[in-house]
């Protein structure tokens, strides 16, 4: 899984030929930094590229994040599917003006949970998949199709959440209003710009 860190007093270094920054461990007993392969992205971001070791326990905490999602993959009339090579129409994603890209791996690969542990949040034109609760090694990480749909179709969901809805609707707002105000914060903002209408009257309804 691809992982974004944003450096604090650490250097990067290129060993051996490859770019390599330092990542602080956990359950260490004392401070501990590890060398990691890694990609620049911007600033003082970098995508992490080689392995977390088995006996290594690297936790997400809330607010950071834990892949950044590759959207150069444009899907329209001059760049259709390719089914030969494996793309898939229920591995793409909308976005904001109806932009369609086809997701890449792992983020395709991210299962949805009524009660999820991540959500999307677009920083500076790039959308970062973003903590909610605290992801511990071997946790899997989820996120809600639901947040940022509009336009989809009705499907059953096995997630398991105490919450699991069972149905999921088409739309987000297809939730019922409560639901909707307790969940609109993880709307990502181009999708709460698109829909501000929608969700002003919704605000008013609640007397907001």
């Amino acid at each position: 899984m691809r992982r974004s860190v944003e450096l604090e007093g650490r250097h990067p270094k290129v060993m051996d030929g490859a770019l390599r920054v330092y990542v602080a461990l956990v359950d260490e007993g004392v401070e501990c930094w590890r060398p990691v392969d890694a990609r620049h992205v911007r600033d003082d971001q970098y995508l992490l590229t080689g392995a977390v070791p088995e006996d290594e326990a690297w936790e997400f905490q809330p607010g950071e994040t834990v892949l950044l999602l590759d959207d150069s993959r444009v899907v329209d009339d001059r760049h259709p599917l390719d089914a030969a090579a494996g793309e898939l129409a229920h591995h793409c994603d909308y976005l904001a003006g109806g932009r369609v890209v086809l997701m890449a791996s792992p983020e395709r690969y991210i299962n949805s949970s009524c009660e999820p542990n991540t959500c999307v949040v677009t920083r500076d034109g790039v959308r970062h998949v973003v903590v909610l609760t605290v992801i511990a090694a071997g946790d899997e990480v989820t996120c809600d199709y639901l947040i940022n749909c509009h336009g989809g179709v009705a499907w059953q969901c096995r997630c398991g959440a105490e919450r699991c809805r069972g149905t999921i609707p088409t739309s987000f707002f297809d939730l019922p209003p409560d639901e909707q105000r307790r969940l609109r914060g993880l709307l990502d903002g181009w999708f709460a710009a698109e829909h501000a209408d929608r969700l002003r009257a919704l605000d008013q309804e609640s007397g907001t």
